[in-house]
């Protein structure tokens, strides 16, 4: 464009590129897209590149004009395509919450043209063309996963142990016919229940 060489061939990038003003921009696909241009001046063009740190430069070299050349490109926007926004729900992710999945672009016609001044005097103006940038929506998740239910908290009351004593426990559910010992004089002597039968024998022992 700035050398003012003829373009034979050019097809815009289907989406605005960051790296070029929107208008100006040029892509290949081999075998079926590709860029040409023509020289149209009297003497030969060369053309040399350096690919260096990520960046590929491009000159054109060619036989100095007699007059003082400048070219001026102008990029007229026609119109702009705002993006629209593409939602849809996930379930994986909390309600309510919106992830965004791509930003998008914004679409545009932009024609563009070409003044050429010699001397500082505009000698030519001519259409170059019109690009066409596709818009591309912005896509979004939106989570509908409900939110989870806390378990319910039980009131526990602490139950009281039993009072603990020193007092030994006695069991008196049942009586004791063992014979009791008696102490007089502390020397022990024993209660003896008398036999009912020894009163039915005591007249046979007289």
């Amino acid at each position: 464009l700035y050398s003012d060489l003829e373009i034979v061939q050019r097809q815009n990038h289907s989406m605005t590129v960051d790296y070029m003003p929107k208008g100006q921009d040029a892509t290949v696909s081999y075998g079926t897209i590709d860029f040409k241009f023509r020289n149209n001046t009297n003497n030969p063009v060369r053309i040399g590149s350096v690919a260096s740190g990520g960046q590929l430069t491009v000159t054109i070299y060619g036989t100095k004009p007699d007059v003082e050349k400048t070219v001026k490109i102008i990029n007229n926007t026609v119109s702009v395509i705002e993006k629209t926004v593409e939602s849809s729900e996930d379930p994986a992710l909390p309600q309510g919450e919106v992830k965004t999945i791509s930003v998008g672009k914004t679409g545009y016609v932009i024609d563009t043209y070409k003044k050429v001044y010699e001397n500082g005097v505009e000698v030519r103006s001519e259409y170059v063309g019109r690009s066409r940038y596709r818009m591309v929506p912005q896509k979004r998740v939106i989570g509908v996963s409900p939110p989870e239910t806390p378990a319910p908290t039980v009131s526990q009351t602490p139950t009281e142990a039993p009072e603990v004593t020193d007092e030994p426990s006695v069991d008196v559910s049942e009586e004791t016919t063992e014979a009791t010992e008696v102490f007089e004089n502390n020397i022990p002597t024993q209660t003896i229940t008398p036999d009912p039968r020894d009163e039915e024998l005591k007249d046979d022992i007289i």
